[in-house]
């Protein structure tokens, strides 16, 4: 008796909805040549066609590089030893409607060393000056959003627009009479994954076969059934 309905609900879940997923790679570069620090920029991607079945969640990964260049010039009498220098740039992705939805911030760090102040104002040059370029700085991050308002956002026809924003610091050790400049360029490159709930399109007819199991498995329920009333 348990196997017969153990394997009806087999035969039965066959048309139950499954999970399923739509995955969409996106690259969003800064706009223009090196920026100071700062930058905004934009990409399209499909939204979640509600015809597949009922959207669950949207899982994000954001991968954000910056390449760039830093300079420092001292304005003090006294030498730096070992100073150290950071930038840091937070890239932020959302969407005008759902606002953020994920970021990740690259920091790019060197160390320095440079003499007294030897000229008047800033020339970033000489012995007082120091620069570093740094290439490929990569940090990732990931997140899901099963937000009901955010999935309805995302959901629908045509396509919804992504916008990465970078907002950069730079710090330098030890403080002082400092004068810095920073030039980033930024790219992010991701997914945004749609977790969704499929209910296929035989699911309403079943197929011979399952017919003819559940067919039988309901017979035998009967006749198992008719059997203990005879004998009692």
């Amino acid at each position: 008796m348990r196997n017969i309905c153990m394997l009806l609900m087999l035969v039965m879940g066959a048309g139950f909805s499954q999970a399923a997923q739509v995955v969409q790679n996106f690259t969003i570069p800064s706009s223009g040549t090196p920026a100071s620090v700062n930058f905004l920029n934009s990409t399209d991607v499909a939204r979640f066609d509600p015809l597949l079945g009922t959207l669950l969640s949207i899982n994000f990964d954001l991968e954000g590089t910056i390449n760039g260049t830093q300079y420092i010039d001292n304005e003090d009498s006294n030498a730096i030893a070992d100073g150290t220098g950071s930038t840091t740039v937070q890239l932020r992705l959302s969407n005008l409607t759902a606002g953020p939805l994920l970021s990740v911030s690259p920091v790019a760090s060197f160390t320095f060393s440079v003499s007294g102040d030897t000229d008047v104002n800033p020339d970033f040059q000489g012995t007082d000056f120091a620069t570093n370029s740094f290439s490929n700085v990569v940090k990732a991050a990931n997140t899901s959003i099963s937000d009901a308002a955010i999935l309805g956002i995302f959901s629908g026809a045509g396509n919804i627009t992504l916008d990465l924003s970078a907002l950069g610091s730079f710090e330098v050790t030890p403080g002082g009479n400092l004068a810095t400049l920073t030039f980033t360029q930024g790219l992010a490159r991701g997914t945004i994954t749609y977790v969704y709930n499929e209910v296929p399109s035989t699911a309403e007819i079943p197929e011979p076969l399952t017919m003819l199991l559940i067919g039988s498995g309901l017979a035998l329920i009967g006749l198992q059934k008719r059997s203990r009333f005879s004998r009692s």
